[in-house]
């Protein structure tokens, strides 16, 4: 109940405002009605979403049913917002560096995964399995933590020069290797769930799981300590 209205409510709309707010500052306006749309839909879906939290656990009609709104309304909401970055994407690519094109890539499929999972929690036997598996719910939450939300932060905050790479090799050395383990943990992570899923298990995986999260946090601090010019008093 309260992880999923933090990313679901809280933190997916948070995401939202501030790109709405970083698009109008960059001269870039996506349409206000679909962006009115896409909204009302997220708001719809929202408190049904839960439901597809404990899906897995209960076999009632109504709760398939509310699961089911959730799904179609995050999935439109989903293609919506798809197209709308598809017709934007050349007006936004001309005002952001390539590190923040990489990083909001990444947060983009990162969301997207994120609907489609939702919806295959439909399918009993995953929903089943999901839940009774703590890597995947494992990986699902990185998902939406790491690379949707702080990728996507990351990324609006180097655009607005709060933090950066550009003048210091530690720090772009340093979100380098986060971006990297960070995807290697993700895909490790749903590895270890398909080995499962399919009765295939391996006992290098939380070896290897370690080393990912050791390299992951090294990555962040070399790219924290080469914060430090970006971290000194501004002078008004």
């Amino acid at each position: 109940f309260y992880l999923h209205f933090q990313y679901i409510c809280w933190f997916t709309f948070a995401i939202f405002g501030l790109l709405l707010h970083w698009l109008q500052k960059a001269g870039v306006y996506p349409p206000s009605r679909k962006m009115k749309v896409v909204f009302w839909l997220l708001t719809i879906g929202a408190v049904p979403g839960y439901f597809l939290s404990i899906i897995g656990f209960y076999s009632y009609q109504w709760i398939e049913v509310l699961s089911t709104i959730a799904v179609v309304t995050h999935f439109v909401a989903a293609f919506i917002l798809f197209l709308i970055i598809i017709r934007s994407y050349k007006d936004i690519n001309a005002v952001i560096s390539k590190e923040m094109d990489i990083l909001w890539k990444i947060a983009t499929a990162a969301y997207f995964i994120k609907t489609a999972m939702q919806a295959a929690i439909l399918v009993p036997s995953l929903a089943t399995f999901a839940f009774s598996f703590r890597p995947l719910i494992i990986g699902y939450l990185h998902l939406v933590f790491l690379c949707f939300i702080s990728f996507f932060l990351i990324g609006f905050l180097m655009h607005d020069q709060r933090i950066g790479i550009r003048s210091s090799p530690t720090a772009k050395w340093g979100l380098t290797l986060f971006i990297v383990f960070v995807l290697l943990n993700e895909v490790t992570l749903f590895w270890q769930s398909f080995c499962a899923y399919n009765s295939l298990y391996f006992n290098f995986f939380p070896s290897v799981l370690l080393w990912i999260t050791v390299g992951m946090f090294v990555g962040l601090l070399l790219f924290v300590i080469g914060q430090r010019r970006f971290l000194r008093p501004r002078h008004q």
